[in-house]
């Protein structure tokens, strides 16, 4: 093991003990990855405009992306300056969506675990990590609770079904699409679609490698990035793509007319979130990635593209054993099969999954109200500790 490694455990291990022995106060810490995470805003949002407590957002400044005018009243926290572990010591609530600076909580605190995706694939206890114990887990639906049960390793009762705060931002501004457009300068485009791949190598927080790096952001070996901007061309559609935060920095190629790379800062410099772009868009091209079961909120197309589907499955897997009948889409195994699919929705205007993808999210989703953010933090503010 690293020297760092040993002295990050060693740190932790500190932090744990001492977080353990100073009293508590009645405030609020919010944490998400990246700085603009979605559930993060929202559940900062929410406390800040309907509570008296004080809440703080957490942020890391190695990071290129700020949440900026997306806060409501901000009060900003630098990740591991001396005020952030302060304040995180001392807190009696906290909520984050990809773990915690300790490995355990107070017993006079109350820790709340949003994550940041619907465990498609493996994550957690499943993939060997350890146990995220904590007071509430959030979930999605009744049926989706298990998943999170058996993922973090904490107990059904823990589990709360409000759904993920980062959906209320598409419920709420997908009324608004024209108004984004036209701040975004848009408006000359007849449709948007955004294509979110996941990663394969991840660069950023734990290093890990699932399916087969290819070495563009699309994952598809061979490419025609000019064929799929005439295909775009022709129906006068622009689409905006967003590598994973996770992922490495390719080189991106810029210069096709209706094909534009975004990233965290370019988010972060329009005052977005992802979801505020999910809002603007008309069809969602990703791949296998729990994106997709959020994106079955704007009821519109979703288009899947896993060159290395069989592989993915064999390294990473898939939580469900019949992947298929749970994804609202094909999934095209090929560059040509990709264009063709994509070609026939946006020449016919016919999402040929449009029904399984309405039965899917009846079963992933028991809110599509825009209250989410509101259920997981009233669920926790009502909690007792003994």
């Amino acid at each position: 093991m690293r020297l760092s490694k040993v002295l990050y455990f060693l740190f932790r291990h500190f932090l744990t003990i001492l977080n353990k022995l100073l009293p508590k106060s009645e405030k609020v810490i919010v944490q998400g990855f990246p700085n603009n995470e979605g559930s993060a805003i929202e559940v900062y949002n929410y406390i800040a405009t309907k509570k008296t407590l004080p809440v703080f957002f957490v942020i890391d400044k190695r990071l290129m992306n700020h949440p900026g005018e997306l806060l409501i009243q901000p009060q900003l926290l630098e990740k591991s300056s001396l005020r952030f572990f302060y304040h995180y010591l001392t807190a009696k609530y906290i909520f984050f969506t990809h773990g915690s600076t300790l490995n355990s909580f107070s017993n006079k605190q109350i820790a709340v675990n949003i994550w940041h995706g619907l465990c498609y694939k493996p994550v957690g206890v499943l993939i060997g990590n350890r146990p995220i114990k904590v007071d509430l887990t959030v979930a999605t639906s009744e049926f989706t609770k298990p998943m999170f049960m058996k993922s973090f390793g904490v107990p059904y009762q823990q589990v709360v079904g409000s759904g993920y705060p980062r959906n209320d931002i598409m419920i709420r501004e997908k009324p608004r699409k024209i108004y984004y457009k036209q701040k975004l300068k848009l408006t000359s485009f007849n449709k948007i679609m955004i294509w979110l791949p996941t990663y394969r190598k991840a660069v950023v927080g734990e290093e890990r490698s699932d399916g087969r790096e290819i070495g563009n952001p699309f994952y598809i070996s061979n490419f025609d990035i000019s064929l799929f901007n005439s295909i775009l061309e022709k129906h006068n559609v622009l689409c905006m793509v967003k590598p994973h935060p996770m992922a490495p920095i390719y080189d991106n190629q810029q210069g096709q007319s209706h094909l534009k790379f975004i990233d965290d800062q370019w988010l972060s410099d329009n005052g977005l979130t992802i979801y505020h772009l999910a809002a603007v868009s008309d069809l969602l091209i990703s791949d296998v990635s729990s994106v997709i079961a959020d994106y079955m909120m704007m009821d519109q197309p979703v288009v899947c593209v896993n060159e290395d589907f069989e592989e993915y499955k064999r390294t990473r897997g898939f939580y469900f054993d019949d992947i298929e009948n749970w994804i609202p889409s094909r999934v095209c195994r090929s560059a040509e099969e990709f264009f063709q699919y994509l070609g026939s929705i946006l020449e016919t205007g016919v999402d040929p999954y449009e029904e399984q993808r309405r039965k899917i999210k009846k079963f992933f989703f028991d809110h599509d109200d825009g209250k989410s953010a509101e259920r997981v933090v009233e669920a926790a503010l009502s909690l007792v500790k003994p």
